[in-house]
């Protein structure tokens, strides 16, 4: 069975073929993309909307486009993979790629389990949950601007921590490309923060604003009074609120979680020169703006109240 990006793709260079014979140029290929990015969008997502999401309940009503749209985008995802995979078995692949290839993976796993507690009205924990994908954030954009080296350093250090639980052991593969001896998640923060390779797609900002979404996921994380007390989803009230699911401040998990998905990905999908998956990966970005556009309708739907 066909790979659709991989029959995107060869729709694409046909349409080219066809028109010209002096050989195909990026700008060609780029110009008809449109077409077949919204050709997939109308195959794939809109019938993916009609799957019923159980356990929604009143959740539904208000967030219910924009939850079947991420689970979309994780679909898309996973049908990218295997396009890379498909395209790219038995040819060499660099240890850089290899790693970026691995996080990015890691990161759409983590996506989709965060949706599975969106979709259950657990929105701390989804908040909670989004700490690992900043992280994952992060790593990718040391990587990715770091030499061939340290990727695989960082892929080496699988064996490296099988039997060590310290917690910043998991970053001595950073080691060597700090002025840390002990390296942690705050310096590899500071490191991809202060390269501003992330500017382009987040725009500039404070160090103290670039960290904030981290910062609320880990008092979520941990038994803070904020984490117990101030959490999202009972609007800093005792009432009711305490245990059961809500839907209340499900866009700040949900709008994170997507941004910094995609730009996660964005390092690997990126660091590839072909045509298809920058088809792909165009099309990924596209579903990502229509789920935040319907997070923000939600967003407006709720209000100061809980539905």
């Amino acid at each position: 069975m066909k790979n659709f990006f991989v029959e995107a793709n060869e729709r694409i260079l046909k349409k080219i073929n066809d028109k010209q014979s002096d050989g195909i140029q990026l700008l060609d290929y780029l110009s008809n993309m449109d077409e077949e990015i919204e050709s997939i969008i109308n195959l794939y997502c809109v019938p993916q909307q009609t799957i019923v999401i159980q356990n929604l309940g009143f959740i539904h009503r208000v967030w219910g486009e924009a939850l079947k749209l991420m689970q979309s985008y994780f679909s898309l995802g996973e049908e990218l993979n295997k396009a890379f995979e498909i395209t790219e078995n038995g040819k060499p692949i660099d240890k850089k790629t290899y790693a970026l290839y691995m996080i990015q993976a890691k990161t759409m796993l983590t996506y989709r389990e965060i949706l599975c507690l969106l979709e259950n009205g657990y929105v701390d924990g989804a908040m909670a949950h989004f700490r690992s994908i900043y992280e994952l954030f992060i790593v990718s954009h040391f990587i990715y601007s770091e030499s061939e080296a340290v990727a695989e350093r960082f892929i080496h250090a699988v064996k490296e921590q099988a039997y060590k639980y310290h917690g910043d052991s998991q970053y001595e593969w950073a080691k060597k490309s700090t002025d840390s001896e002990l390296v942690s998640m705050g310096i590899l923060i500071k490191k991809v923060y202060e390269s501003g390779m992330w500017k382009c797609s987040l725009g500039n900002m404070s160090k103290t604003k670039f960290m904030e979404p981290y910062n609320i996921a880990c008092k979520l994380v941990h038994p803070s009074p904020s984490g117990i007390i101030g959490r999202i989803s009972t609007k800093g009230s005792f009432h009711g609120t305490a245990i059961k699911p809500s839907n209340f401040g499900l866009q700040n998990p949900a709008i994170l979680s997507t941004i910094y998905t995609f730009e996660a990905q964005r390092m690997f999908w990126g660091h590839l020169s072909s045509p298809l998956f920058q088809l792909g990966f165009s099309t990924m970005e596209k579903v990502k703006e229509l789920i935040i556009r319907e997070l923000q309708k939600g967003e407006e739907k709720i209000g100061a109240d809980n539905v």
